[in-house]
C-alpha cells in the first residue's frame, strides 16, 4: 500500500530528528494522537476533526518545524552548510509555507557557491511573503555573486523600500555600485549605512575604498 505524504510526515514526527552524533532522535509520543487524527482525516474526507484537535495539530506542526529550523541555524552559524540545508529541508517538509526556512536554506546554498539555487529559495520567500525585505536583500547578494550587479541593485532598492532602516541594504547596494564603477553613488550609500549604524566599522572601510578611486 502506498504511504501518503501525511503518513510520512507523521512518522517523521514520531521518529524525531537525529542528534549531532547521528543517533536517532527521541520519539515524540504526543504525536501519536495527532498521527491518528491526520490518518483518519486523510482516509475519510467527510470526517470533521474537532477544532481543539486541529489547534493541537497546528501547535505540534509548528513546534516540529521550528525545531528543525533551529538546528539548521546552528549549523549555518558554524558554516556547516550541507547539514544546515538538511535541517531546513526537514522544516520545509513539515511546513511547506515556512518562508524563513527557504530563506535560510538560500543562505546556506549561497555559502556553498550554489547561487542559482539560492536565488530560487529567495524567490520562494518573496512568493510566500512579498513584504519580507530580507528575501529581496538576500536575492540581491546572490545576484551580486553571479556578477549581475544591475539586477542586484533592483533587489536592494526593493528591500530598502520595504525596510529603509536596514543599514546592510545600503551598504550592499554601495558594493554593487562600486563594482559597477559608480564610486560617487557608492559613497552616498555608505554614508547612509553609516548614519543608520555608526558603530559598524566595515562600512567605514568600504567608504575608504571608494574614496581612493
Amino acid at each position: 500500500m502506498k504511504i501518503s505524504r501525511i503518513e510520512k510526515l507523521c512518522n517523521a514526527f514520531l521518529i524525531g530528528h537525529p542528534s549531532e552524533n547521528g543517533d536517532p532522535g527521541i520519539p515524540c509520543p504526543q504525536f501519536s494522537l495527532v498521527k491518528g487524527a491526520m490518518l483518519m482525516k486523510s482516509m475519510r474526507s467527510d470526517i470533521a476533526l474537532p477544532a481543539t484537535l486541529l489547534a493541537v495539530l497546528m501547535f505540534f506542526v509548528t513546534a516540529c518545524a521550528d525545531s528543525y529550523f533551529d538546528e539548521g541555524t546552528k549549523y549555518l552559524d558554524k558554516g556547516e552548510y550541507e547539514k544546515a540545508i538538511g535541517m531546513y529541508e526537514k522544516a520545509i517538509e513539515v511546513d511547506p509555507k515556512y518562508a524563513a526556512a527557504y530563506g535560510s536554506k538560500g543562505l546556506a546554498l549561497d555559502g556553498l557557491g550554489r547561487h542559482e539555487e539560492a536565488i530560487k529559495m529567495f524567490d520562494k520567500v518573496i512568493q510566500l511573503d512579498p513584504e519580507d525585505s530580507k528575501g529581496y536583500g538576500n536575492k540581491g547578494v546572490a545576484l551580486h555573486h553571479l556578477g549581475r550587479y544591475e539586477d542586484a541593485l533592483k533587489m536592494y532598492d526593493k528591500a530598502m523600500k520595504l525596510n529603509p532602516r536596514n543599514a546592510a541594504f545600503y551598504a550592499r547596494k554601495g558594493v554593487a555600485l562600486y563594482d559597477l564603477g559608480r564610486y560617487e553613488d557608492a559613497l552616498k550609500m555608505y554614508d547612509s549605512a553609516i548614519k543608520l549604524e555608526p558603530a559598524r566599522g566595515v562600512f567605514y572601510g568600504s567608504k575608504g575604498l571608494a574614496l581612493r578611486k
